[in-house]
Order: C-alpha cells, then sequence, then structure tokens
C-alpha cells in the first residue's frame, strides 16, 4: 500500500499541467468558507478558466447546478489535483509534510515527501481558515515536529497577529501575505435586509434575537465519543437555556432563540429531540448551513470557548461572551492557548453562574474600547472587499494564462 502511495505520488508529480485549471478545496470536501469566497470573485474576473471543486461526497448537495466537481479522494480527482495550475483552499493544500524524528530514515522520507510534492508550474495559494488562538503543531503539547516543508505555496492572512503564528508553524517555508478574510466580506455593513434574507435561508425566526453557541472540538481524549461529550454537548447540559434567555432579552431587549451550532461530529450525537422537547422552539440546530457566516450575519450575541468564530465575529462589534468549564484542563494539559483568555475583550466565566453575570454587568462602550484595541493590536486587514482583493492578487501572482489580468 505504501509502496503504491509513492508509485502515485511519482506520476502525479509528472503529470503535465493545464495552464487554465484551478481546482478548490476546503475543510477536506467542503463547499465553503474563504476558498467559496475566492471562488465567487475569481470566476467574475477570469471566466474562461477550467474552475474544479473536490468534493466530499456528504457536501455535494450544498454546491450549487453548474458548478463542476469531482469526489474528493477519487482518481478522477487526483488527476485533476495534479494537472491544476493553481490549488486553492484553507489548509495546505495537501503538500505538507512534517518530520518528527532526526534519524535518517525518516530524513530520507521527509525529503523524498518534499520532491513528490514540488511541482514545476503549480502552485498552491492557502487562505487558511481561523485567527490563531488555539496551539497548534509545533506549539501543541507533547509535538515532536522538528522540521516542515510545503512547497510552491502562498498563504493569505487577514491579520499580522495570525501571519507571524503561521511563519514560526511552518518554520518560514512559506511565503506569507496579509490581504484579508475573505469568507468576513460579508459581516462588514449588516443592515436588516440582508439580515431578514439570511434568516429566511437558514429558516430561523424574523421577530426573534439570535444567540449562537458554538462551541471548538476537543480532542484531548484518544476515544471519540468522549471528545463529542465535551465539545459542546456536557457544556450544555450545565445550562439553563430558559435562564439564558430571560437574561439576554433584559439586558439587551427583545425575544432570543438559542442557536447551536457544533462540530459535524458534535451535531450529529446531540438528542435534538430531547432538546426540543424540553426547550420548544426556543433551542435551534445550527448546523443546516454549511456557511458558519451565514449564522453570524443573524447572530445579536455569541457565545464561545475558544474558536477563532470570535475574532470573526468581531467584525459586527457586536457582544461575545466566553463559556468554559474546561479552562484549566485545555489550557494547560490538552492545548494550550496563544493570548490568554482573560486578556481577550470577550467577557469570559467557566461556570454558567460566571456567564449569567457576565451578561447582567455588560458594558457595551467598555467592551468597545477593548475591543477596538484588541484589533489594532492583532493587525486586522480585512474589510468588505477582501474576496474581490484576494482573487485580483491570486491572478496577478500566478501568471495563469488566456485571461485579461485584472489590476490591483
Amino acid at each position: 500500500m505504501i509502496a503504491r502511495n509513492y508509485i502515485r505520488k511519482l506520476i502525479n508529480k509528472f503529470r503535465p499541467i493545464k495552464k487554465d485549471r484551478v481546482v478548490f478545496m476546503s475543510y477536506n470536501g467542503h463547499y465553503n468558507d474563504n476558498p467559496k469566497c475566492v471562488y465567487k470573485e475569481m470566476i467574475k474576473i477570469a471566466p474562461n478558466l477550467e474552475y474544479i471543486w473536490l468534493i466530499d461526497d456528504k457536501y455535494k448537495e450544498c454546491v450549487p447546478k453548474g458548478i463542476k466537481t469531482l469526489l474528493l479522494g477519487s482518481y478522477e480527482a487526483q488527476k485533476a489535483y495534479s494537472s491544476a495550475k493553481l490549488i486553492i483552499d484553507n489548509v495546505y493544500g495537501g503538500k505538507e509534510t512534517y518530520l518528527e524524528c532526526n534519524s535518517f530514515k525518516s530524513r530520507i522520507k521527509f525529503k523524498v515527501l518534499t520532491f513528490l510534492n514540488t511541482k514545476r508550474n503549480q502552485h498552491v495559494y492557502t487562505t487558511w481558515h481561523a485567527t490563531c488562538l488555539k496551539k497548534m503543531q509545533i506549539d501543541q503539547f507533547g509535538s515532536k515536529i522538528i522540521d516542515f516543508s510545503c512547497p510552491n505555496t502562498t498563504m493569505i492572512m487577514g491579520n499580522k497577529y495570525s501571519l507571524d503564528i503561521l511563519k514560526h508553524l511552518t518554520f518560514n517555508k512559506i511565503e506569507m501575505k496579509l490581504i484579508g478574510t475573505p469568507r468576513n466580506d460579508t459581516l462588514f455593513d449588516l443592515n436588516d435586509e440582508k439580515i431578514n434574507n439570511t434568516k429566511k435561508k437558514l429558516r430561523l425566526p424574523l421577530n426573534k434575537k439570535i444567540v449562537l453557541y458554538a462551541p471548538t472540538f476537543r480532542t484531548d481524549d484518544f476515544i471519540l465519543k468522549k471528545n463529542i461529550e465535551r465539545s459542546g454537548i456536557n457544556q450544555l447540559a450545565e445550562m439553563n437555556i430558559n435562564l439564558l434567555l430571560e437574561k439576554l432579552s433584559d439586558k439587551f431587549g427583545g425575544d432570543f432563540v438559542f442557536v447551536c451550532r457544533f462540530h459535524y461530529h458534535v451535531s450529529n450525537m446531540v438528542d435534538w429531540e430531547a432538546l426540543k422537547e424540553k426547550y420548544g422552539e426556543k433551542i435551534i440546530n445550527g448546523n443546516e448551513s454549511d456557511e458558519t457566516s451565514d449564522y453570524l450575519i443573524c447572530t445579536d450575541v455569541l457565545i464561545s470557548d475558544v474558536s477563532g468564530i470570535m475574532f470573526d465575529f468581531a467584525t459586527t462589534k457586536k457582544p461575545t461572551f466566553i463559556y468554559f468549564p474546561d479552562l484549566d484542563n485545555y489550557v494547560n494539559k490538552e492545548r494550550g492557548v496563544y493570548i490568554p483568555i482573560q486578556n481577550l475583550p470577550f467577557p469570559g466565566g467557566v461556570s454558567f453562574e460566571q456567564l449569567i453575570k457576565n451578561i447582567d454587568n455588560y458594558d457595551y462602550s467598555k467592551y468597545l474600547g477593548k475591543l477596538g484595541i484588541l484589533m489594532k493590536d492583532l493587525g486586522v486587514v480585512d474589510s468588505e472587499n477582501s474576496a474581490k482583493e484576494v482573487a485580483n492578487y491570486i491572478i496577478n501572482d500566478s501568471g495563469i494564462d488566456n485571461i485579461k489580468k485584472p489590476i490591483l
């Protein structure tokens, strides 16, 4: 099996490049996030290119008709990927290789994989997928990574803080560009029409305010079921949703409903029927859309823990609260964080009682001042035109043929 994979990589390395082919990927088979936003702008600028999305079978229904897709992992997808002039994704484009042992055998394997991943006239542009709050890769507890390669790759970021961290994580081997976060374009200049249209698409009540609960996924336990339970299900069981909604209404006005957006592993394990029986229409499944930004458009208050979603939602300047019962374990044993939670402008608590107290004591003017300082310290460059700017940059930088180049 290993020999077969190396042979396949070798064949793909020497497969001829199609100079007008662009392959998109997102989160290993989704049609969403930054790549989707860049794609929508690129087809306006360069409609004559061949665009292909590599999609997991679970998400093929999310792709609009008329878009060319190939089943992720299939032979046809491998051919398209290896012959593409450009690969655009939000991780590393499948070109990353890690060295975790300094032995002769490991070094040889690392060099061979780096060679096989290096393809002349092919370039990867990655938009990454989050502002860095959780520690990653070389910085995680127990990491054995001592070297990294990711040939012919440019990473496009939305803030200087994350760019510097990714430079460190990639051993400064990837070209970095500070341009913007395409998926956040839609969070600028929100108005009632945009909010209501998005609520209709998501089948959210038009006459209710939305509190979105979006916890991150835990990976501390080797047993997947335990990680799933620790990634929102246990926290949800500790909440008094009726009291939470009452407190939010008292503080911010209007009637609230509680929307839960979990990692896809977690959402499938939630007993939604039991929650509906307990809370009725007050609780809503927030995993109906594959696009998180759709929910952020509709959200009036966000509750999260260590997810980068907080930095995206900060664009709206609306309230965010941190609810983090397992904070000590996560920070000191499981993964660690780059910014101490107490240094963030988002009021934080390790218990439901503290969450309620933070809502009662919330001061919007103080929050806004701290948020402004954070965004300045992060070096955020996002704008409502980030997707267009990224698409223009990719086309100009790549030298892709047979189109009229846009002028930046």
